[in-house]
């Protein structure tokens, strides 16, 4: 009866597009157009999974406010559904000026600064007081003489501008159980205020456990190539008696933007590298009906043959690599395919003067050094700069030759 289940999230952005897919297929169009929501849909179910007494959204619902109305109309169900399990929604990013659209929803509103302090009951029900922070001018720093009860903890949520050290000690002394949330896009630690545990201390099992707790949850799905890797949430127990505070991060998105890296040690051609890139690709196919959306870094030695000399260039490689991949209908899509700063590249052996020329310039020209392996058959280019404009002019010379 001690512990107090919450699940936290921040902004959660309804109503906002994914971008960078304008090149997509229908079905991943389709895919993306729900992303946002199933991936909220899919935080309120980790709720009731975790059997949370309530869900904490320490940020705004909408990214903008003309679409707010429209995101209060479709949580409505879901808001009903949490409260048919017992769990009960807390909204604590808008100002009481901006809460008159959220009324219908039946959660416990808060101004961003202000502080709520949450208990259970002898019967295991939740209890909560808000505590305005700006009415609060005691100046010891404490709270202990605004508390309901010795089994409470405080919950805090700060914006990003928020002084957090000074602000938080007038509310809580370090000695309090204290979660303090910083609202954020990508889950990351936060400054945290004089006394306080960061989540830069967390495990790899991706516990942290400390008296305070200074959190970024971010929002639980991302909406662009922008913003790489996991989002989610953070599933929370405070234990008032042992006074523990236990943030632990959960996966909530559908939708995920990776960035991933491959090097070859061997000279590798077009076709060579499109099919390393297929088979890479197959090994990172999710079974649990996430989509990924892939940025491809490639890194090591690219061989040009005459043939195929324009077949380096991000166009072909994307189109051949879709192609092995029946247009990424196993949930991958490759959106992108670039050279890493080292990349190097090789003329194949019997390749025209044309090539190696151009090679030559090509080095002079971005200040490149040239190397020769031990067998002395091969001419090494590398540079800084060197992948994508000696790909741009590989692919001119496959158009004039």
């Amino acid at each position: 009866m001690s512990v107090i289940r919450f699940l936290h999230s921040d902004h959660l952005r309804l109503a906002s597009p994914l971008s960078g897919l304008a090149d997509c297929p229908d079905w991943l169009r389709r895919a993306a157009a729900s992303a946002v929501r199933r991936s909220v849909v899919s935080l309120f179910e980790t709720a009731a999974a975790a059997r949370c007494d309530f869900l904490l959204i320490a940020g705004r619902l909408t990214e903008s406010e003309q679409d707010l109305d429209a995101a209060v109309r479709w949580l409505l169900p879901h808001a009903e559904q949490l409260r048919g399990a017992g769990i009960q929604l807390v909204l604590t990013g808008y100002k009481r000026s901006e809460q008159a659209a959220l009324l219908p929803l039946g959660a416990i509103l808060c101004e961003p600064h202000d502080v709520i302090e949450v208990w259970k009951n002898p019967h295991n029900e939740i209890q909560h007081h808000v505590h305005a922070v700006r009415s609060y001018r005691d100046s010891s720093g404490h709270a202990a003489g605004l508390r309901r009860t010795d089994r409470s903890f405080w919950l805090e949520n700060h914006t990003q501008n928020f002084e957090t050290p000074e602000r938080s000690n007038r509310v809580a002394g370090t000695g309090e159980l204290r979660y303090v949330t910083v609202s954020g896009i990508k889950a990351s630690p936060s400054p945290g205020a004089a006394g306080s545990e960061r989540l830069s201390g967390e495990t790899a099992t991706g516990y942290s456990t400390a008296r305070s707790l200074t959190v970024t949850a971010g929002a639980p799905q991302a909406v662009g190539p922008s913003e790489q890797g996991v989002f989610g949430c953070r599933i929370v127990e405070a234990d008032t008696m042992h006074q523990t505070l236990t943030a632990r991060f959960c996966e909530t998105d559908t939708f995920r933007f990776v960035r991933e890296t491959i090097n070859s040690r061997q000279p590798m051609t077009s076709a060579g590298l499109v099919s390393k890139l297929a088979e890479c690709s197959r090994s990172l196919t999710s079974t649990t009906g996430r989509t990924l959306v892939i940025d491809w870094v490639v890194d090591g030695l690219f061989q040009s043959e005459n043939r195929r000399l324009g077949d380096l260039d991000e166009t072909s490689l994307l189109k051949e690599l879709r192609n092995q991949m029946q247009a990424g209908h196993s949930g991958i899509w490759p959106r992108r395919i670039q050279y890493s700063s080292d990349a190097a590249f090789t003329a194949a052996p019997g390749s025209s003067l044309a090539v190696q020329e151009f090679l030559k310039v090509s080095a002079e020209r971005n200040n490149l050094h040239e190397n020769t392996f031990a067998s002395g058959t091969t001419e090494l280019i590398r540079g800084r700069h060197s992948g994508a404009d000696t790909v741009t002019g590989l692919n001119l010379l496959a158009r004039v030759a």
